[in-house]
């Protein structure tokens, strides 16, 4: 396929029936606001969260994800589009008025970036954590961050996490306008940058915040960004600047920007798969796809200052990860406060690991970062590994379920619990 134009601008034809070009109005096929989303943990749900401002702003948005296409409300296709023919699709696509381009590392080392040099409009790097090492010839953190740091030559304008080390190692790098977002508006960094005259959304006495030309405005209390769970979850407080300073840049109104940061809720509707809650009986449930250390620790830190009486978490993996990240993964599991972890078995996601290998490093690391051998349990998968921890809950618990390959299956359960 052949295309010109981008979203509702955009025209395509088969190879073999290409028009002869002087008969194409190049004129008529402009350009649509485009944003591209790169980062270890967040990407799905800023992507999510920017597409409830486009819809506030009564635009029609275009995703390319790792669920999914999506185009408007209506899904076009499932599974992982987060490569560059997934950007391609919504590029293509006549009914586009915003393209939202969730851009994994794994397209962009497979088959690079949907676009050119400054092509996109903004390019968000959420955050660089360990995950995925050892694939694709990414050893170490900075190799990662290198990989993620390619997709700067796509924007125009780039946005930046101020409280990622790697990120903040490699500003240097950026030769294109800068926005900073971060939960410390009173850093060194951050006060720097305003006093430079320059953009940053950040956290500051519980109001998220936007600075441009050494104006600062209070745009939300936190307690009114669902997502947030009161400012409990800081890692989608951070998502939630992420995605203004993205919407900023694609030309979308604050009155849109709050819309979206109000009305975006973490429900299987909005959200599917991120810190989905339920009540069930007299103790809650939270689902999410958290899948790295750092992507735990985030969660660990925000059930640890939710009320419970006791606390439980499962956990398990897929065997394309290595030794260290899941040992990093079950310290992390293991420095979270809970009472109870049940190590579930990933049967459909070996991956070339033997039955039973991945449990077996999993609660050795938990044993040796001191969490107490009676409080693991087994399961054989993560269906069972539920229905284990519902059994288990008491009134006032708080349940958190890790899903990787049977979320559907899960989430149904615990509508019918």
């Amino acid at each position: 396929v052949v295309s010109v134009g981008a979203g509702r601008w955009s025209e395509s034809w088969q190879v073999k029936e290409l028009p002869e070009a002087g008969s194409i109005d190049m004129a008529a096929h402009e350009r649509i606001p485009i944003a591209m989303i790169t980062g270890t943990n967040g990407k799905t749900t800023t992507v999510r969260l920017l597409k409830a401002m486009v819809d506030a702003q009564g635009k029609v948005p275009g995703l390319s994800s790792t669920d999914w296409l999506m185009v408007g409300n209506e899904v076009i296709d499932h599974g992982d589009w987060s490569g560059p023919g997934g950007a391609r699709a919504i590029l293509r696509n006549p009914n586009v008025d915003v393209a939202l381009l969730e851009t994994a590392r794994g397209g962009m080392l497979r088959r690079g970036l949907a676009l050119a040099a400054g092509e996109a409009d903004v390019v968000l790097i959420n955050n660089i954590a360990a995950d995925h090492l050892g694939e694709w010839g990414v050893q170490d953190l900075d190799m990662l961050a290198d990989t993620k740091f390619v997709i700067r030559h796509a924007g125009r304008h780039i946005v930046l996490n101020a409280d990622d080390e790697k990120s903040v190692e490699r500003v240097h790098l950026i030769q294109q306008p800068l926005t900073w977002f971060s939960l410390n508006h009173h850093s060194d960094l951050i006060q720097n940058h305003i006093a430079n005259g320059g953009q940053a959304a950040t956290l500051d006495g519980g109001f998220l915040t936007w600075t441009a030309s050494h104006e600062t405005t209070k745009l939300i209390p936190v307690s009114e960004i669902p997502i947030t769970f009161g400012g409990a979850a800081q890692h989608n407080v951070a998502n939630a600047l992420a995605a203004i300073c993205v919407a900023k840049e694609l030309g979308l109104r604050d009155e849109s920007i709050l819309s979206g940061l109000q009305s975006f809720q973490s429900n299987l509707k909005d959200n599917p798969g991120r810190l989905n809650r339920f009540q069930v009986r007299d103790f809650t449930v939270l689902v999410d796809f958290a899948h790295n250390a750092h992507g735990l620790s985030a969660l660990m830190q925000m059930t640890a200052a939710m009320p419970a009486n006791r606390r439980l978490v499962t956990l398990g993996h897929a065997g394309d990860r290595n030794d260290d990240a899941l040992v990093e993964l079950a310290q992390a599991a293991a420095a979270g406060g809970v009472d109870r972890v049940i190590i579930k078995e990933q049967p459909n996601e070996l991956r070339g690991r033997q039955p039973g290998e991945i449990p077996a490093i999993l609660e050795g690391a938990l044993i040796e970062a001191g969490f107490p051998a009676e409080q693991i349990a087994h399961a054989a998968n993560e269906m069972e590994a539920t229905q284990s921890a519902l059994d288990w809950a008491e009134s006032g618990d708080l349940l958190l379920l890790l899903t990787l390959d049977s979320r559907k299956e899960v989430l149904g359960l615990l509508q019918k619990a």
